[in-house]
């Protein structure tokens, strides 16, 4: 019996994601209007650039509350793939940055 390789589901999901991407940018759909082509790369780096701009224009608050979307993202995606505990790590590791910058600045005040 000939060893079977393992499929790469990480690879079929982004090129899943890709072309089902496409296909509602192709037919119209309202959320393609603000959706890229599905290329992950060039999407990390647009997010990377926001980011970075973001970081140099808006106010602390609105940073601390993109950053909040952030983590409710991460833990709605391990959510949607049925693992409690790691939407759990991403809240409880959102929390405790929250409570460390709290505290750290009560000591400088």
């Amino acid at each position: 019996m000939a060893n079977r390789k393992e499929p790469d589901y990480g690879k079929a999901f982004q090129k899943a994601s890709a072309a089902l991407t496409a296909m509602k940018i192709e037919h119209g759909h309202l959320h393609g209007s603000f959706l890229g082509s599905g290329d992950r790369q060039w999407a990390i780096e647009r997010l990377t650039r926001w980011c970075d701009l973001a970081g140099q224009h808006l106010s602390t608050e609105m940073i601390d509350q993109m950053a909040w979307r952030i983590e409710m993202y991460l833990g709605m995606e391990a959510l949607h793939k049925g693992d409690l505990e790691e939407a759990r790590k991403w809240h409880s590791q959102w929390e405790a940055e929250l409570l460390e910058d709290k505290r750290a600045h009560r000591q400088v005040q």
